[in-house]
């Protein structure tokens, strides 16, 4: 009896039928892995709302609210290249290009080393500046300012695992990446209660130890980037940055940055407004965004991948596929929103419990409850803009998604955010949801006419010389 031949993962994105099966076989551990970094996001709030000094609560879970936005506006470069090498990379292994394939990994893995050495710099130097602009109290600025110097280390840690990952995404191995952030979670609370429930180190304790749990994997992914034999990996002959190939990855890089920075801004604007309305309410607002994100964070797998099953159709010249891959996606994770937003609404009072303490005060748990019901709300429409971003970034054509976010953000939410503050006062910070349900559901309409500008055509060049 013959056995069966088991598919690559290039085959599955290539060929098998029906999308949504394999989709979801490359998704799993994405999925594992996105929701790993939800708890990443939460380790350090689990533990600092149970400091012993009730004082330094409130504070320290403000520090991490405004850090987060901040944090995700310096990481829009390492995302940027992320997005730059999922697009190129699965376009040229779909074209059947692999000595491609690795020459541009090459290069944009030295541009996002340098890239990463700067930012780490600049916040080393600029972060009580930082913390001032986005409107933490004085007395609060030298506590968060050690707090943003020491996750500014771990910046070329995670540059290098989100080429790494990018890298395999792009060849549709997904597991590897997710063993790793598994690892490092592990990492992370262990050293999280060790640092601030057991040595009281407080908010620079639990910086430390989200640094060392992010940096863990280190070691394995310089192996997997450099000596694996068994994967596509990167070539020290092809790390020097030149100008053809610099070109084609800015071409793709600078709007995935521009929009990623620019929506990561007018997070850190929406977050220091909320600062004015008190610390108990900016911490209220971090409480409910990281419940939502359970959610955002696990059905984004999927859109992620989308992204990895439109570069490698569009590399094969099916377009067909492409197109009919985004319609499933798209079907799916909205689907999928709804039912877990609807279940996580009933559950969102014991979930923001579980993350806060039972001893938590009123002034936060009231805020939490409130933003943590309308930012479910929102999941199904952020479904819809995930899948359509993963059309836009997936087809070459990042410049959409840059003005996708930029019309959301900065000509809807923000200017909308004010007006509404300005014309009803008495509505105090429920202002600010009103306007997140507003601008994501004009940006779904907008969105249809953009997508119609996209053409489903390879964007990569193939005169490109290779190094032997």
């Amino acid at each position: 009896m013959q056995h069966r031949q088991k598919k690559t993962k290039q085959e599955i994105i290539l060929y098998e039928k029906p999308i949504l099966k394999g989709m979801l076989v490359l998704a799993l551990p994405l999925f594992l892995n996105n929701i790993i970094k939800s708890f990443h996001d939460m380790v350090d709030v689990f533990f600092l709302a149970r400091m012993s000094d009730n004082s330094l609560v409130e504070t320290s879970l403000s520090i991490m609210n405004v850090h987060f936005p901040t944090y995700f506006f310096f990481m829009a470069v390492g995302i940027a290249f992320s997005v730059a090498t999922v697009t190129i990379i699965s376009q040229y292994l779909g074209a059947r290009r692999p000595d491609l394939a690795q020459k541009y990994a090459s290069k944009i893995l030295s541009l996002t080393i340098i890239s990463g050495l700067i930012i780490t710099a600049a916040i080393l130097i600029l972060a009580p500046t930082i913390v001032r602009l986005i409107g933490i109290k004085e007395a609060s600025v030298g506590l968060a300012s050690t707090y943003f110097r020491i996750r500014a280390l771990e910046f070329i840690p995670v540059f290098l695992f989100l080429i790494y990952q990018a890298i395999r995404q792009a060849e549709g191995k997904t597991l590897l990446p997710g063993v790793i952030n598994i690892s490092g979670l592990l990492v992370n609370v262990v050293l999280t209660w060790l640092f601030v429930d057991i040595l009281n180190m407080g908010v620079a304790g639990a910086a430390w130890s989200t640094l060392i749990g992010q940096s863990i994997g280190l070691p394995f992914i310089i192996y997997g980037l450099f000596f694996t034999r068994s994967n596509l990996r990167v070539s020290t002959h092809e790390t020097k940055p030149d100008k053809e190939t610099n070109k084609d990855i800015f071409k793709i890089m600078i709007p995935a940055m521009a929009a990623s920075a620019l929506n990561s801004l007018g997070f850190i604007i929406i977050q220091a407004r909320i600062l004015y309305y008190g610390e108990d309410i900016s911490s209220g607002f971090g409480a409910g965004n990281r419940v939502s994100q359970l959610i955002s964070n696990s059905l984004m797998a999927v859109s992620t991948v989308l992204s990895t099953y439109i570069g490698n159709n569009v590399g094969n010249n099916n377009p067909k596929r492409a197109i009919e891959s985004y319609w499933i996606a798209l079907g799916f994770i909205l689907g999928a929103s709804v039912v877990l937003t609807t279940s996580f609404i009933f559950l969102r009072e014991h979930l923001i419990l579980l993350l806060l303490g039972n001893t938590i005060s009123d002034n936060i748990m009231k805020p939490a409850m409130s933003f943590s019901f309308w930012l479910l709300l929102t999941q199904p429409m952020m479904a819809v803009i995930w899948a359509d971003n993963s059309f836009f970034n997936g087809s070459g054509h990042a410049r959409l998604s840059l003005i996708s976010g930029v019309v959301r953000l900065w000509f809807i939410r923000i200017p909308l955010l004010y007006i509404l503050a300005w014309a009803f006062p008495s509505w105090s910070y429920h202002t600010i949801w009103i306007a997140m349900m507003i601008s994501n559901a004009a940006i779904i309409v907008i969105n249809v006419f953009l997508k119609r500008r996209v053409t489903l055509e390879r964007t990569v060049r193939f005169d490109v010389e290779t190094q032997s």
